[in-house]
C-alpha cells in the first residue's frame, strides 16, 4: 500500500495463517527501502494498514486462504 510518501508492505505467506508482519518505508528518504520505520511510526502504519483491509474488502482478498484470485471470485458468485 503506497500513500503519498509512505509505503507499507508484506511478504506474506501462502501457509496458514495467512499473516505476515509489515514493514514501513518512507520512500522520499528511503528509495531503497532499506530502512523499516514500522517501529517508529505505528500511527502512520496502522493508518496504511487500514487503507489496505479497505482495498482488500473491496477487491475479494478476504479470506487469506490460499486461493487464488479467480478461485476467490467464482466462489463468492456461486454463493450469491
Amino acid at each position: 500500500m503506497i500513500s503519498g510518501d509512505w509505503k507499507l508492505v508484506s511478504k506474506g505467506t501462502n501457509k496458514a495463517p495467512y499473516t505476515s508482519e509489515w514493514e514501513l518505508f518512507n520512500l522520499k528518504e528511503d528509495r531503497t527501502e532499506t530502512n523499516n520505520l514500522i517501529e517508529s511510526q505505528p500511527e502512520k502504519a496502522k493508518e496504511l494498514e487500514t487503507l489496505w483491509d479497505n482495498w482488500a474488502k473491496n477487491n475479494h482478498v478476504y479470506p487469506l486462504d490460499g486461493r487464488g484470485w479467480n478461485e476467490k471470485i467464482a466462489a463468492d458468485v456461486a454463493a450469491k
